[in-house]
């Protein structure tokens, strides 16, 4: 199942760590589970193979591949 997460609408403050993958093909997270959390504007999956929404809730991503801030629904 593939879900996509939500827009930062504006940048992130300084104290908030912002997840990203070093490189642009490369997931930010791995799990082995079967939800694939996408970002809101490439549709990259920043998070695969996750098992909850839980695992990922209260953080924020930067997206791997087209830049773009990314948050949890959570």
């Amino acid at each position: 199942m593939r879900i996509a997460l939500l827009p930062l609408l504006s940048r992130p403050r300084r104290d908030v760590v912002v997840l990203t993958s070093e490189r642009s093909s490369m997931p930010v997270l791995i799990g082995d589970g079967e939800v694939d959390f996408t970002c809101w504007r490439c549709g990259f999956a920043i998070c695969e193979a996750m098992r909850t929404p839980v695992e990922i809730s209260g953080r924020v991503f930067r997206c791997p591949d087209c830049t773009a801030f990314n948050r949890s629904r959570l």
